[in-house]
């Protein structure tokens, strides 16, 4: 088991601040916040003041580099079509393209190695989004990429914590689609 991207984990993280922030989630932090900097002003055009602490300006400046995460619906469609649309080169595709000879997934070397195994049939991947659903208040029943898709989005009504769930799957299947190539599983 390797390190992954340690700056990624770090956007998460800081990720999860900048959702609560645009949540307005009732916690004292984030009350707090809005008394302190934004003072009524609008999170997503908010700009941190010269003298801010700087763990407050790491905040701000992922907020802006994730803002077209939270604000546009394209970025995780796009991400997430390349599954969907079945053009992910898993071994079972290979297989057929004359690639290589066997479709057993590398990984675990017992079942074929395709989009849904790849996503969620590794206890790794299982483990991810059972905890990122569980954090989203979501009961994952399905394990399946297109119906859990589908549940998700109908499951989380508010539209900030949509995209941000959504933005949080497709940032799953994007790491999973990775995992293939020799790293977690």
């Amino acid at each position: 088991m390797g390190i992954r991207d340690c700056e990624r984990w770090n956007k998460a993280a800081l990720g999860k601040y900048v959702w609560k922030v645009a949540a307005k989630e009732d916690s004292l932090w984030v009350r707090w916040v809005h008394s302190v900097y934004l003072k009524g002003k609008e999170w997503w055009a908010y700009k941190p003041k010269k003298y801010d602490g700087i763990g407050w300006k790491k905040i701000c400046n992922i907020k802006d580099e994730l803002k077209s995460g939270f604000c546009d619906t394209r970025w995780h469609t796009s991400r997430y079509s390349i599954v969907v649309q079945g053009k992910l080169k898993t071994r079972d595709k290979l297989v057929k393209f004359g690639v290589c000879f066997d479709d057993k997934c590398l990984m675990c070397g017992e079942k074929p190695d395709t989009r849904d195994h790849l996503f969620f049939d590794r206890f790794f991947s299982r483990c991810c989004i059972s905890k990122v659903s569980a954090w989203l208040n979501i009961t994952e029943q399905h394990f399946q990429i297109d119906s859990s898709w589908k549940h998700w989005s109908k499951s989380l009504k508010e539209k900030v914590r949509r995209k941000v769930g959504l933005v949080a799957l497709t940032a799953l299947l994007t790491t999973f689609g990775g995992l293939g190539k020799g790293s977690l599983g």
